[in-house]
């Protein structure tokens, strides 16, 4: 062959194949697979029994699509229970992840008599996140509830006072905090890098539209939408705005609900006032 000229893929592949074949002509030592020990620190998950057991409250599209497979992931917890008020998806999805608990919105208090369930997960719509935080509490179990935490500063309030009554934990699952883009802008924040603060302006929205993608539905109805999109989105801006200024609270704050006057997706929320 031409020194000029390039092998094709059937003379690559005869080459290799013969490889093996010259080393052992050649005297080369055969390999074997041999056992070798744990090395370094690796991070091993717990075992199963030495993990922290979670129900998770709300099999909707945020449970199912996020929540869930962040546990499959999880090292120190497990799922040990569903409750869902559909019986059929519930046990779809707990042969799919190994969960074989299962309890709807009737008889969810009996996870009292569970000692494999430590934790609660609330994912429901807002509107219910005061009534099932509360029950989870008083049924014993620590509870992590969904942002926004309740519909009410009073709702709050009474999910702090029923955690304080049973000795328990209770958590908001807002993830801002944890985020490693935003643990580095409030270290830049804290390190004068950017200078002082006087003004946060933040701009979040989404088209909710339950036509599309029916998950939208429950936000747009009043009861289970818990304070409309300032409740929802806009807790990002309000919550890291607070995140960065942790030595120098805002003075003030204010926002503003904007949507077309006459969209039928919004008439529930027209008694909602517009700033605050």
């Amino acid at each position: 062959m031409p020194n000029d000229s390039k092998p094709n893929r059937r003379q690559m592949i005869g080459g290799a194949a013969l490889l093996p074949f010259a080393l052992s002509a050649g005297g080369a030592a055969a390999q074997t697979a041999q056992g070798q020990p744990v090395i370094g620190n690796p991070s091993l998950p717990e075992p199963a029994d030495k993990r922290m057991g979670w129900a998770i409250v709300g099999l909707g599209s945020f449970g199912v699509g996020q929540v869930i497979p962040g546990f499959v992931s999880a090292q120190k917890s497990r799922m040990a229970a569903f409750v869902s008020g559909n019986a059929e998806k519930a046990a779809m999805i707990g042969q799919r992840y190994g969960v074989s608990r299962f309890y709807n919105y009737d008889n969810f208090d009996s996870i009292a008599g569970n000692p494999d369930i430590d934790c609660v997960y609330i994912v429901l719509p807002v509107g219910l996140h005061a009534e099932y935080t509360i029950r989870a509490l008083k049924a014993g179990k620590n509870v992590l509830c969904e942002k926004p935490m309740a519909s009410t500063p009073a709702e709050c309030e009474a999910m702090i006072a029923a955690a304080k009554t049973a000795d328990r934990q209770l958590g908001v699952a807002y993830r801002v905090h944890f985020e490693p883009a935003n643990i580095e802008a409030l270290r830049r924040i804290q390190a004068g890098e950017i200078g002082t603060i006087r003004h946060i302006q933040c701009d979040h929205g989404f088209n909710a539209n339950p036509e599309a993608w029916r998950p939208h539905k429950w936000r747009l109805e009043k009861a289970l939408g818990g304070g409309g999109s300032m409740y929802d989105v806009g807790i990002y801006g309000l919550n890291t705005s607070l995140m960065m200024t942790p030595d120098d609270r805002p003075v003030a704050a204010s926002a503003v609900y904007v949507y077309p006057k006459d969209d039928p997706r919004f008439r529930k929320w027209r008694a909602v006032s517009t700033g605050g």
